[in-house]
């Protein structure tokens, strides 16, 4: 008998996850926090919470599951909790302890506890990644398409701003039309050098503001829904998205800088709609740059609505810093206590940050009441954003067995002579 077992490549929508790291996640909320949709990590998994922890859905890590911190400090004895297959919520404290990767018997309890929801690679979860060109660096899907990097948004953009030009893709041909002096007239964007402060990377950002309301009234959406921006023009230069509390049409803006926006993004009249960028800072309505030099009790922050998915950079987490985890995945500048940052979509981190990449912590900022969920919208293909990236997953189908035709060895040939 011959064993044969089966696989089967699927492609998934990297935002039908609520939560998807490329390399290690943690996640340490302090307030209660509820996350409603799948989570992976390519990487290692840590869960903590300093009140309670909520997951939905299926966890995986291609590495392994820890409760605790990766780097360096104290552990909250907050509660984490995990669906099984019933829909109960079911702990991960084991007694006095926690079940964990760590422990002997973690693959029988962990499949018994949450009926196989939960895995790592002990139980032959693999990693997920996005089919790429060559390249393992996924940072690459918003860096330029110059030097023949195949991956780049740049190439599925119909609109880019590239190094304070704005260009436009005619719909027949891959043809360019300059339209620069055009939408700078119009108001639809504008360079601003040392514009605002921002706190985090200790910088003055020379910004391009990007006014999403005049993009439409002037007649300048991309017709694929994709916008790109790429900008080395100053110290730091970065896209800062504007006036968009209610999009045209679907919208896909991918950006090599950092990204920030300032208000309500897509609050009203909701279209799939994603921002992918070296990292994404959320300013609230209330940001002035005039403050935003000044001690972090003048940035006050008014309640905010973000209706997308975003895809964006972290740093590293070290033996002596902590990189915020996903509870601060989205990054913030200013005073937020008591006041709600509501957001709605997918979270995907794939990349640690090139450019803004100095490390969090908590002195410059206070952080938000965390209204987070993941959009089941997504769930429908057809409300995915435009140019929505896949991961590629390998599925264990089943086993067949099958007589390979041995013979006897006694009927093998004739006796000979």
């Amino acid at each position: 008998m011959q064993l044969t077992q089966t696989f089967e490549r699927a492609l998934v929508p990297i935002f039908q996850f609520a939560v998807f790291y490329g390399n290690d996640l943690e996640i340490a909320p302090g307030p209660t926090m509820s996350l409603l949709g799948r989570v992976h990590s390519n990487g290692s998994l840590w869960l903590q919470a300093g009140n309670t922890l909520n997951i939905d859905s299926y966890v995986t890590s291609a590495g392994s599951i820890h409760h605790g911190r990766k780097g360096a400090g104290g552990v909250s004895s907050g509660d984490v909790r995990i669906k099984d297959g019933s829909g109960d919520y079911i702990s991960m404290k084991e007694g006095s302890e926690w079940l964990e990767a760590d422990d002997a018997h973690w693959y029988d309890s962990s499949i018994a506890r949450w009926n196989g929801r939960v895995q790592d690679s002990t139980h032959g979860q693999e990693q997920l990644n996005v089919p790429l060109n060559g390249t393992d660096d996924a940072h690459k899907l918003i860096e330029r398409a110059a030097g023949g990097n195949a991956d780049s948004y740049e190439d599925k953009a119909t609109l880019k701003f590239i190094d304070g030009q704005a260009l436009q893709r005619v719909s027949v041909g891959d043809v360019w039309n300059n339209v620069t002096a055009d939408m700078i007239g119009k108001g639809i964007i504008e360079k601003k050098n040392n514009q605002f402060y921002d706190a985090r990377d200790t910088k003055w950002v020379d910004v391009t503001e990007f006014d999403i309301q005049k993009l439409y009234d002037e007649g300048y959406a991309p017709s694929n829904g994709v916008v790109y921006f790429a900008d080395n023009v100053g110290d730091f230069p970065a896209l800062r998205i504007n006036n968009a509390d209610e999009l045209g049409d679907a919208l896909t803006i991918a950006s090599e800088n950092p990204v920030y926006t300032f208000g309500n993004f897509n609050s009203t009249n909701k279209k799939p709609a994603s921002i992918m960028g070296d990292a994404v800072t959320f300013l609230s309505p209330n940001f002035d740059d005039g403050l935003s030099s000044g001690n972090k009790s003048f940035r006050l922050a008014d309640p905010t609505i973000v209706n997308a998915s975003i895809m964006t950079g972290n740093i590293e987490t070290t033996t002596s810093n902590y990189n915020g985890g996903f509870e601060n995945l989205p990054r913030f500048l200013e005073v937020w206590s008591g006041k709600n940052f509501t957001w709605s979509g997918s979270m995907v981190n794939l990349w640690y940050a090139q450019q803004a990449n100095s490390t969090w912590n908590g002195t410059y900022y206070s952080p938000p009441i965390r209204d987070w969920s993941y959009d089941t919208d997504l769930d429908d293909p057809a409300n995915l954003p435009p140019g929505s990236p896949v991961v590629r997953i390998f599925q264990r189908t089943g086993w067949s067995q099958s007589d390979i035709g041995y013979a006897n060895v006694n009927d093998a040939a004739p006796d000979e002579d």
